[in-house]
């Protein structure tokens, strides 16, 4: 494939140069946002593999749905945990979920200090007469919560 005949570099030089620009264009258009769904889908399908829930998941990511079931509570403790949100005993861990926030947010700190923001209100829950499923699924409720007050977009 010839890509430019009128430049007075060669063809070979040309087509590299080419083909680094369209790699350069892909990561930037990653780092730009695609990564962070596609990191989100994934999670999303490696947990309804395991809690085999049957719900779609797709729909669950794009419309930020929380499912009522049981089943569904835990499919999102799942995926909250993944994210880094909470640990292992559905608590909320800000150590795992700044690096999640900085992913979700390339390049823009002022959308980081407003999820920790969110996240850090949520603090306040009474999460105690909750199981797991239900405090990962209280917790994602009020971050989503403060995030839109905050004016925080995802």
């Amino acid at each position: 494939m010839q890509i430019c005949q009128s430049s007075s570099l060669p063809t070979s030089i040309m087509n590299k140069l080419y083909k680094t620009l369209i790699v350069l264009a892909v990561l930037s258009g990653a780092a730009l946002g695609a990564l962070p769904r596609e990191k989100k889908l994934s999670f999303l399908k490696e947990c309804e593999e395991e809690h085999k829930t049957g719900l779609n998941i797709e729909e669950i990511l794009d419309k930020w749905l929380i499912p009522e079931s049981k089943e569904g509570q835990c499919l999102m403790e799942c995926f909250v945990l993944k994210k880094g949100l909470i640990n292992k005993n559905a608590e909320i861990d800000h150590k795992t979920a700044t690096p999640h926030f900085i992913e979700s947010f390339p390049g823009d700190q002022t959308s980081v200090d407003k999820a920790e923001q969110a996240l850090a209100e949520c603090d306040k829950l009474d999460l105690s007469k909750k199981d797991h499923c239900e405090r990962a699924v209280a917790v994602l409720k009020c971050f989503r919560e403060n995030a839109k007050k905050i004016g925080l977009k995802h």
